[in-house]
């Protein structure tokens, strides 16, 4: 962004000294925003880390006050997911709906005010459910739950988690520009915001790809051998 920044600065006035200062002043500006788009993947994995630790904490504080039965790991439940057949076209759609809402509102989220807190309050509540499933896994299954628990998750949370470090970086590098100079004025700037776009929803894709066609498959695999093993 320091080339068209220092293009139309020059274009504004011939002056050696201004063009110097300006080429300090936006090395000073890129290495801030270097700085803050660090400082925000930072933010947002602790706060994933929070919600994984609140995860593993909540079924035991509600069982405890609530008496509520999470056994819902359970070998009727297994069974009946290996037998039923999956309409792959229905949950094609309805993953279509929901991931795909959640990326969009995340991403045009990143040109408003309270971007970064929407993206965090999401980075918290997979962390949540995360964990959640965790503890469940492993209470209910001990180490194989280990196993389910990565069946489960991949490799579809692994395109999604890709997704959503973009998105951060995409949030930060908008702050920058827009420190830099006017962003409307670079003609390049669409085509960036274009490309970036591009790559968060090829992501997003092939995250809801997987999560349709190679996740059931992956857990059927698995909850077979773990029937077979307890019989």
């Amino acid at each position: 962004m320091t080339v068209p920044f220092l293009y139309i600065c020059s274009q504004e006035t011939p002056n050696h000294d201004f063009a110097v200062s300006a080429i300090k002043c936006s090395k000073t500006v890129c290495n801030g925003g270097t700085r803050m788009k660090k400082l925000g993947n930072n933010v947002l994995l602790i706060l994933f880390c929070i919600g994984i630790i609140g995860g593993l904490i909540l079924p035991r504080w509600l069982s405890i006050n609530s008496n509520l039965d999470f056994s819902i790991l359970n070998i009727r439940s297994f069974r009946q997911y290996i037998v039923v057949e999956t309409d792959y076209r229905a949950v094609l759609r309805s993953a279509l709906r929901s991931r795909l809402t959640l990326m969009l509102l995340l991403f045009f989220s990143c040109y408003t005010a309270a971007g970064f807190w929407i993206l965090a309050g999401t980075y918290l509540v997979m962390g949540l459910f995360f964990g959640l499933l965790s503890v469940l896994s492993v209470v209910q299954m001990q180490y194989w739950g280990i196993v389910f628990l990565l069946c489960a998750v991949l490799p579809q949370w692994l395109l999604y988690g890709m997704a959503g470090v973009r998105l951060g970086e995409f949030m930060e590098k908008r702050k920058k520009r827009m420190a830099l100079c006017n962003v409307n004025a670079i003609s390049s700037y669409n085509l960036k915001t274009f490309f970036d776009f591009l790559t968060i929803l090829v992501l997003t894709c092939g995250g809801i790809a997987s999560e349709v066609y190679v996740n059931p498959w992956m857990l059927r695999y698995f909850l077979n051998f773990y029937l077979a093993k307890l019989t």
